[in-house]
C-alpha cells in the first residue's frame, strides 16, 4: 500500500466518507503529500544541506493562502 492509499484509507475513514464515490479523501491524502514530495526533491538536488522541514512548510503556507495567490514574474 503507498502513503498516498494509507492517506486516502485514513482520511475516509475520518470524515466518514464514502471510499469509492466521494473524491474528497485522495484529493487530500494527494494534496497533502505533494509538498514532501517537492521538498524532498530540493532536499536531495542540494546534497541535503538545506533544511526539509522549511520548504514543506513554504508549500503549506501555499496551499493555505491558496495558489491563485501566487504572482507571475
Amino acid at each position: 500500500m503507498s502513503w498516498e492509499d494509507a492517506d486516502t484509507a485514513a482520511i475516509t475513514d475520518w470524515i466518514d466518507a464514502d471510499a469509492v464515490e466521494d473524491i474528497r479523501p485522495r484529493l487530500l491524502a494527494s494534496t497533502a503529500l505533494a509538498p514532501m514530495w517537492v521538498s524532498l526533491g530540493r532536499w536531495l538536488a542540494d546534497g541535503g544541506q538545506s533544511r526539509l522541514p522549511d520548504p514543506i512548510e513554504a508549500c503549506f503556507d501555499l496551499l493555505e493562502t491558496g495558489l491563485g495567490q501566487i504572482s507571475h514574474p
